[in-house]
């Protein structure tokens, strides 16, 4: 076909364009390869997002949810840590192999450390599990000497606090312990105080009721101790407070708000 044929000429024309377009296409390659493709940059900024995200409302979240999203993180790391050029680059794959296990590690030790800091604590008032209910009873039901009468007290204004105190009510009698009604009492009171109060009529003598500082001894008593022992087998720190109000031979269990996180 004569419209068809070429010279020379041309012939080393088009030999060098397409040398040209060759050369132009392994330099964009290269420039691939050597940068940060939007994808990865996309991953970066996620992980970034959810590091942000955890550090303000872990608490929030709760603990399984801090879990899955400390997972999400590692999981958004792997392709652009494989992409980095320090792994992407090496000579050979055991080489690269060697160099994206050991970045992902050390990534994934500052994230595990990171969900150390921002691992949200157990609330105050926990769900107690069927495990926890019993360590609390048994506590309760190891003391041989009588038992004192219990008060269980909550603000009249906090039901929820309220359906709390009923429920370790409850658990006290299945133990043996006793209260004067058989049920809690709400009240108002003159000071209240975070987390669950221990309190008993304290020994004989004066103080000065606006001296926060000072106060009367409280005997500790077998029935005091064991109370305490008892809340602080499903984790609860109990205060020990003096109510000169209380009958001779008579505990009050204050139930208060949840402390705020120290």
């Amino acid at each position: 076909m004569e419209g068809c044929n070429l010279s020379r000429e041309d012939h080393r024309k088009y030999d060098a364009a397409l040398q040209l377009l060759r050369e132009q296409q392994k330099s964009i390659m290269a420039q691939k390869r050597g940068g940060i493709s939007s994808g990865d940059i996309a991953l970066w900024c996620l992980a970034a997002f959810m590091t942000l995200g955890l550090l303000l409302v872990a608490p929030k979240l709760g603990r399984g949810v801090t879990l899955m999203v400390l997972i999400a993180m590692i999981g958004c790391l792997v392709h652009p840590i494989w992409q980095l050029p320090t792994v992407s680059d090496a000579n050979s794959s055991s080489t690269k192999s060697f160099r994206f296990v050991g970045l992902l590690v050390f990534a994934a030790s500052l994230i595990t450390a990171f969900g150390i800091y921002v691992w949200p604590p157990l609330p105050y008032y926990k769900t107690l599990t069927v495990e926890l209910r019993e360590n609390f009873m048994n506590a309760l039901k190891a003391q041989k000497d009588p038992k004192e009468t219990l008060i269980i007290q909550c603000p009249a204004s906090n039901e929820e606090l309220c359906t709390i105190a009923t429920d370790y009510l409850e658990m006290f009698q299945r133990a043996g312990w006793k209260t004067p009604s058989g049920g809690i009492a709400r009240g108002s009171y003159l000071k209240s105080f975070p987390g669950v109060s221990v309190g008993k009529k304290p020994q004989p003598g004066n103080v000065d009721p606006n001296d926060p500082v000072h106060g009367l001894w409280v005997f500790q008593s077998p029935s005091m101790v064991t109370v305490k022992n008892a809340f602080r087998a499903v984790d609860i720190i109990p205060n020990e407070k003096a109510d000169r109000t209380l009958p001779e031979d008579t505990i009050s269990i204050y139930f208060g708000p949840e402390p705020k996180p120290q």
